[in-house]
């Protein structure tokens, strides 16, 4: 059995040597970790069991994967192509992890399911690639209730999104104001 604190340090090496920067998160669930792909940071919850370790392995997945992240924001966001980073985020993070417990693939197949059960974003367009996916990952999974966020916990994570937002401009600035 793997300890907390071997899934952390290996968290924090991955990282280091990809040039992600890790930002823990103490008010964060481990199913709140988001990445910043254009800054190339991981906000997380602590890293304390097998379940917050992947979540944040999944979020590098995000960075360093080429498939981790395709959205053209000019042309919406289309919910086929995030289901599509999903997989590739969570595919490199089962392959970059120490080990790949039953917690792991349980938070694996939460996440997936809330992705492919969502419905279409407003704005977005019409996708090009589920057919592909089909192909790659089988047909969607049948419907089943999508867990709702709490608008508390969706609240936590966009002052998150801020306060992270303003540190990572206060390093680009070197801390001077503008």
């Amino acid at each position: 059995m793997t300890a907390a604190w071997e899934y952390a340090a290996h968290a924090r090496d991955v990282a280091k040597r990809w040039g992600i920067r890790m930002v823990e998160d103490s008010s964060l669930k481990c199913e709140e970790a988001h990445a910043m792909v254009k800054e190339r940071m991981v906000v997380h919850s602590p890293i304390v069991d097998d379940t917050s370790y992947i979540a944040s392995m999944h979020e590098m997945g995000h960075i360093v994967t080429p498939s981790g992240y395709l959205r053209d924001r000019r042309n919406g966001i289309d919910t086929v192509v995030m289901q599509f980073e999903e997989e590739a985020a969570w595919a490199w993070a089962r392959e970059n992890a120490l080990v790949w417990t039953a917690g792991m693939q349980q938070l694996h197949d939460w996440a997936i399911s809330t992705y492919r059960n969502a419905p279409p974003i407003a704005g977005g367009r019409d996708s090009e690639f589920g057919s592909i996916l089909d192909q790659l990952f089988g047909a969607p999974m049948p419907a089943q209730p999508v867990r709702q966020v709490d608008p508390k916990a969706r609240e936590r994570m966009a002052a998150t999104h801020r306060a992270t937002a303003a540190v990572v401009a206060a390093s680009i600035r070197g801390g001077r104001k503008r």
